[in-house]
Formats: structure tokens, sequence, C-alpha cells
């Protein structure tokens, strides 16, 4: 089953646009509204000039932070074969764009199925795997600790977070699951009801919506 997430411009849902595009008065008058808009020749200069100048200081601030010679050294005729090969960075991780790469969640034995950050904090990450469990991380940037476990009875399907992240809702194959987040405790069970997504409402958690079979 295929599915499509798409964005339509509301202009092409307006059954009166092409009527309006077809009347002169409204093409003059549109006509009118540009022409104060555009901007004269001095202005126009202006903006080219601090453009070049934006574009010059990032080019000195990308040279400064990645430490690249000047173009000068750079051209075909300053460089051999030799020089220019010795001159290529073989190792991108001593940049500093690639230090600390450390993986995560490196402790399920199946495919991660999702991912979603906390509620109240963009250092908590949560990741529901098929191997039937919930990792979280509390702490992103301590890249030392380790995820804790949140195992289920089945395979988990979907999972989300109420808006204090304290409580989780989780889809499994034949039930809904309310546990608490931090230390796994299952606070409510909904047998009997075979979920493929589970979301809490945002302005009530007391209510949940599901996709059903």
């Amino acid at each position: 089953m295929w599915q499509d997430i798409f964005a339509l411009d509301s202009a092409f849902m307006n059954p009166s646009s092409e009527r309006m595009s077809a009347n002169p008065l409204y093409l003059k008058r549109r006509m009118q509204l540009l022409s104060r808009r555009r901007p004269t020749t001095s202005k126009r200069n202006e903006l080219s000039r601090k453009k070049k100048e934006y574009l010059s200081l990032r080019v000195e601030l990308l040279k400064r932070t990645f430490k690249l010679p000047s173009p000068e050294l750079l051209s075909l005729k300053n460089l051999s074969l030799n020089e220019s090969s010795n001159s290529i960075n073989h190792h991108p991780s001593s940049s500093s764009i690639f230090e600390e790469k450390t993986p995560i969640f490196d402790t399920h034995s199946a495919p991660i199925s999702r991912l979603s950050f906390g509620r109240t904090s963009s250092e908590s990450l949560f990741a529901s795997s098929l191997d039937g469990s919930i990792s979280l991380v509390q702490k992103l940037r301590v890249f030392s600790s380790r995820p804790s476990l949140i195992d289920a009875a089945s395979g988990i399907r979907s999972f989300d977070l109420s808006e204090s992240d304290e409580v989780l809702i989780i889809a499994e194959e034949n039930c809904l699951v309310l546990r608490d987040s931090a230390t796994g405790k299952v606070l409510r069970s909904f047998p009997d009801i075979s979920a493929f997504a589970v979301r809490f409402l945002p302005l009530n958690n007391n209510f949940l919506v599901c996709l059903l079979r």
C-alpha cells in the first residue's frame, strides 16, 4: 500500500483565481502595486554591494573554519599530481563536524521502528524496536550513559509521549498499554485492541487517537 503526503497551494483550489486574472482592472492594479514595491537603481546597487560583501565574508569564515588554503594555492597551475593527492583529506572525521560521532542505540537486536524526542526536553530520545523493547536516553550529550530499556510483552507497533513526558502509551500487537516512561511500570492496560498507530490528543492527554484494523 502506497501512501503519499503532499502540499497543495491554495491558489489552485480557488475557483475565482482564473476570473480575477482575466480582469483588466485587477491586472492594472497589480502592476501599480508591483511598481511601488520595485526598488530603485540605487537601492538595487546597494543590495548588490551588500550581497557581495556578505559572500566574501562567508568565504573567509569558511576558510578559517575548515583551514582551507587561499584560492591562489588551489589553482591547477600551481598544483602537480602528487601535491594535489597529498592535499586531499582522506579522514573526514578529523574535521570538527565529525568529532564525537558516537552511536546511541546499539542494544537492539532488531531494526528501530520509531524515534521520538521528549516533549519537555530535547535531551531525551525514545526509540522503539521490532524486538519488542523501547530505549530511552535521558542525556543525549553524555555519550557514556547507557539507554534504559522498557520490555513489552509483544511486538511494538507505535508509541507516543504525554505532554509532560511522564506517561508512555504503547500500541502492542493485541493491546494498548500505559507505562511510566521513567520506570516502565504498567499504569493501565487495554486488552483486545490491535492498533497500528496511537497518539495522545495534544490539548487533552486523557484522550487517545488510535488507528485500528
